[in-house]
């Protein structure tokens, strides 16, 4: 196959890889890449390592409570434990996008222990790696691909972010279509037709740019674990997200809370005048019946002596 490009930097041959050409030659060279195993279990423990980081420290502020054992402050606290499951949701569930069929965490030799951290079991990682390294892809790498070397994708603008997964692409000589929607026909400067989804549905942001008449193929984009992580992350910790407004809920009760300890204190202290204002009149009373009782009695005496 020749190739022609405008400058020595190819970026479009092959999916996640750059060819800078140096010098010119005459003879045919063989062009290779292969996946360093060490340093992807590296950095694959290193994620282990955050997650099970972050497990372990909503484990302490959610746990529950005993006669030996001090509950969390967060004790069924219903976003953080919301926040919990998610995590576990995300760290043991499908990753699409990456092929027709979903791919696991699990599949590299990741299992969950019993006190729900993560670990690597090594002699399972070196071999699956061996057989398909797109399982570490996934967790590492967003990306756009495809079933045919002839159909290019991409994303069409720098915000696109369409649902993962595998969609049919068809071509029949006239209409483009992904998964059973028109696509909209372009052409770039130097006239090559390309081929956009649909903005408004969930693929909205896929370009597909054609070498060669393709009929058919499958197109993939898979969104990597740790982009799927960061997302939610984001979106949690953001202005408008479920724990800023657990916090204010919290604020606002306790707010209400301050207010009705004010009203009672009010009212303690209206209370205790009254009470005292009432106990200051009883001893008023008690003396005076006392004065009264003496009184009597002095003059009983008095009468009986008379008598």
């Amino acid at each position: 196959v020749t190739i022609k490009r405008g400058s020595n930097t190819i970026d479009d041959l092959f999916d996640g890889f750059t060819m800078v050409l140096t010098e010119t030659t005459s003879s045919s060279f063989r062009v290779s890449s292969s996946l360093d195993k060490d340093e992807a279990l590296i950095n694959l423990q290193s994620f282990i390592d955050a997650v099970n980081k972050a497990r372990t420290s909503l484990n302490n502020l959610t746990k529950q409570g005993s006669e030996t054992v001090e509950a969390g402050p967060l004790n069924n606290n219903v976003i953080v434990n919301s926040i919990k499951e998610k995590l576990i949701t995300l760290t043991t569930g499908e990753i699409k996008g990456f092929g027709n069929d979903s791919l696991y965490l699990s599949e590299l030799g990741v299992r969950t222990e019993r006190d729900g951290t993560l670990s690597i079991d090594e002699s399972i990682f070196n071999s699956q790696l061996s057989l398909n390294s797109t399982v570490f892809d996934s967790i590492f790498n967003t990306m756009f691909s495809s079933s045919s070397p002839y159909l290019n994708v991409s994303a069409s603008a720098s915000t696109s972010d369409p649902e993962p997964g595998a969609y049919g692409f068809v071509y029949d000589g006239t209409t483009a279509k992904l998964n059973g929607l028109e696509m909209t026909v372009g052409s770039d400067a130097d006239g090559n037709t390309y081929y956009l989804s649909k903005a408004t549905s969930d693929l909205g942001g896929i370009k597909l740019q054609p070498t060669q008449t393709v009929n058919s193929a499958y197109v993939y984009y898979g969104r990597s674990l740790i982009d799927t992580l960061s997302t939610y992350i984001d979106s949690a910790l953001s202005a408008t997200g479920v724990i800023a407004k657990s916090e204010q809920n919290i604020s606002t009760k306790l707010s209400d809370l301050k207010l009705d300890l004010s009203e009672v204190d009010d009212k303690v202290e209206t209370l205790t005048k009254r009470y005292l204002g009432q106990f200051s009149a009883m001893e008023s009373a008690v003396t005076s019946l006392n004065s009264t009782g003496d009184y009597l009695k002095n003059m009983m005496d008095a009468w009986t002596k008379e008598s």
